[in-house]
């Protein structure tokens, strides 16, 4: 299989809202929020997301966490212009599709995360306290271009 991957590569695109959202942010906030679920990677997870969830990064450094469904944003992310929810009728390119900037990978990849999904909530704590933190200098990746949920056809 990954022989005729390398050889035919495709893209794959997922599907949000039914079986899992995802919360999509800057890098500056994704890296963070990542070391800030660190602690957690040990154990064995609870039904309050402790545990951290798969994260996947595109190229354009846009870091993309899967989550538990149904939870709208938190009104200090949903005012956040960078920040995006993908739920019902968006998609998310999963790794490895190749985009025009490079391949999407994961940063915590399923397996690490024990096949879990963690609760919204608790990845949206992770963002606003990593919001509230010093910010770089840089804190968009790609200036002039914003994140939009991508509508299914």
């Amino acid at each position: 299989m990954a022989t005729w991957w390398r050889s035919r590569p495709h893209s794959v695109l997922l599907p949000t809202g039914r079986t899992f959202d995802v919360i999509e942010a800057p890098a500056y906030l994704g890296q963070r929020a990542t070391d800030r679920m660190k602690p957690f990677a040990g154990g064995t997870g609870d039904d309050d997301g402790q545990l951290p969830g798969p994260v996947a990064v595109t190229p354009a450094g846009r870091w993309m966490f899967l989550v538990r469904p149904g939870h709208p944003l938190r009104p200090e992310l949903e005012h956040c212009f960078h920040v995006v929810r993908h739920g019902l009728g968006s998609w998310i390119p999963a790794p490895p599709t190749k985009l025009p900037e490079g391949t999407v990978r994961w940063a915590v990849a399923p397996e690490h995360a024990h096949w879990r999904l963690p609760n919204s909530y608790a990845v949206q704590n992770l963002l606003v306290d990593a919001l509230n933190s010093p910010r770089p200098a840089v804190a968009l990746s790609t200036p002039g271009r914003l994140p939009l949920p991508r509508q299914g056809r």
